[in-house]
């Protein structure tokens, strides 16, 4: 307990003590792999320089343990632990053997997941692919198709013959996979699958290149010279693309699944429509990929959904404002797979549906439990900020402003939520009555993210504002002035009805302007 709560002197010193008096106890092979996962935690916190050192010992400390307890039940803890420590000193081949050794000695299906998908990550950044599907076959072969994990497996010996290059083969292993698991709403890798398959069907052949030339055909022509125009030509706006016709892959698609297509299980047939939306998606076909979605949305009930294909529709509803209809397929999630790693979906969804209610505590306790219960993935960047807003609502201004600036700072998520978050600290900080702070925010949007109009129209308002506030009527002015006549931003920002508004105060400025002057 003391070493889970981070307490790790006082765990140091009760597990030592143990191992101390009882040398020969019950308990002495999990006494020492604890050690070795202490003493994992302060090679990590120790100083650069002495790192190295500490991880090689915690490496020879559990190769002594495997010595000494050859079939200890800890024993694929203590290869995986071994396996993290290579990865701190980059040894990654060293680390890729001790992941599949962990894996093969895990006692629970936790450590075998954690194992198998941390061998399979490290193999994949080396790009041995042959080395993936082995690894993923015996470990099916170990332990049956009947495994909670094989699915998943199934898949990455799929992929690995798509990326060997056995695409034909890997279209046929996953079609079978796929038909195996397809009415079984609780196996999320079904998804995966489909939509994995529906990319290898989806993908481009490539194009034939042009007959070379016969014998005698004389010379190739010479191409006419490319023209350098002496002035900047102006701007071509940049074509809306075709939708790519779906019509060749989709029929190979259905070749492919022709038995799972006869499966009379809602579940299956739910599950055939969302790999035609995948299908969709990948052809660049949006208005295909959204009515085969609003088709599972219409013709099955949520108890006859995975946990996939909840979320996704759920996400469809919020996204179009139905929000009750969005909360029954979330509480469906959240009933049926509470331990699924998608349930995440519910609780933001949950969470944002509380937050426009204006209910604000209940939004809060989703948000967290999202962050701090469920350890969210796919959807963390949504939860953070809605635990961000939902604390401004609040009024926990402080708490609120952290949250914000830890979006900022995180470079994967940059874009719209970046913009946004930037402008909110500077909504608090004019809260805070920080007006000197708040317009270094505000105009940091509209210098730094000028790609995100909507926040940019916001800021230059709120910037002009503050001015105001200041008593520097003519800083609000030109930042009016500047939001309206700049030329790029009549072109970004005239379709907001912030641009309008801005109209609006300056010429409300202006006229306040002259009678101040005219006094």
């Amino acid at each position: 307990c003391q070493m889970f709560s981070g307490k790790i002197d006082e765990a140091s010193r009760i597990i030592g003590g143990y191992i101390q008096k009882y040398g020969g106890g019950q308990y002495i092979t999990d006494a020492k792999y604890r050690m070795l996962v202490i003493n994992l935690s302060y090679a990590g916190a120790a100083i650069p320089k002495e790192q190295q050192g500490k991880y090689e010992q915690v490496i020879a400390d559990s190769k002594t343990w495997e010595k000494e307890y050859p079939t200890g039940n800890q024993l694929g803890d203590v290869r995986a632990t071994r396996a993290d420590a290579y990865v701190s000193l980059e040894k990654m081949d060293d680390a890729i053997e001790s992941y599949i050794g962990a894996w093969k000695a895990a006692k629970s299906d936790e450590l075998l997941s954690y194992a198998l998908f941390e061998a399979s990550k490290w193999l994949q950044k080396k790009g041995d692919w042959p080395r993936i599907g082995k690894m993923f076959q015996e470990f099916v072969q170990l332990k049956g198709g009947d495994h909670p994990a094989a699915p998943t497996a199934m898949f990455w010996i799929g992929r690995a013959k798509a990326r060997e290059g056995k695409v034909d083969e890997a279209k046929k292993f996953m079609a079978e996979t796929i038909q195996k698991y397809i009415a079984d709403k609780k196996i999320d890798a079904v998804e995966m699958l489909l939509s994995q398959l529906a990319q290898l069907v989806g993908k481009k052949k490539p194009s034939t290149p042009p007959p070379s030339p016969a014998p005698g055909a004389g010379p190739t022509p010479t191409p006419p010279p490319t023209v350098i125009a002496l002035t900047t030509p102006e701007p071509k706006a940049t074509p809306k693309p075709t939708p790519e016709p779906l019509t060749v892959p989709m029929e190979e698609y259905e070749k492919l699944l022709a038995s799972s297509e006869g499966n009379v299980s809602p579940t299956a047939k739910a599950r055939i429509l969302y790999g035609k939306s995948a299908l969709a998606e990948f052809r660049k076909n949006p208005e295909e990929h959204d009515r085969f979605i609003a088709l599972i949305a219409e013709e099955f009930k949520p108890e006859d959904l995975s946990a996939i294909l909840l979320a996704q529709i759920g996400d469809s509803w919020l996204g179009k404002g139905e929000v009750e209809k969005a909360a029954t397929y979330y509480n469906r999630l959240m009933d049926d797979f509470a331990k699924s790693d998608t349930v995440e979906y519910a609780y933001a969804g949950l969470g944002e549906i509380a937050f426009r209610k204006k209910d604000y505590e209940k939004a809060l306790e989703y948000f967290t439990d999202a962050i701090e219960k469920i350890g969210a993935g796919a959807k963390l960047k949504d939860v953070m900020i809605g635990k961000a807003k939902t604390l401004y609502e609040l009024g926990k201004l402080e708490e609120s402003k952290k949250i914000f600036k830890q979006i900022v700072g995180v470079r994967e998520w940059r874009g719209d939520a970046t913009a946004m978050s930037v402008f909110m600290v500077g909504e608090i900080e004019a809260k805070l009555d920080k007006l000197p702070e708040a317009i270094g925010y505000y105009q940091k949007v509209f210098v730094a993210y000028q790609k995100y109009a909507p926040w940019v129209a916001k800021a230059y308002l709120r910037a002009a504002d503050c001015f105001i506030k200041l008593n520097e009527p003519d800083k609000a002015r030109k930042h009016l002035e500047e939001m309206l006549e700049k030329k790029e931003n009549k072109e970004r920002l005239s379709k907001y009805p912030e641009y309008e508004e801005g109209r609006k105060r300056l010429d409300e400025l202006k006229k306040a302007m002259d009678v101040a002057n005219a006094k």
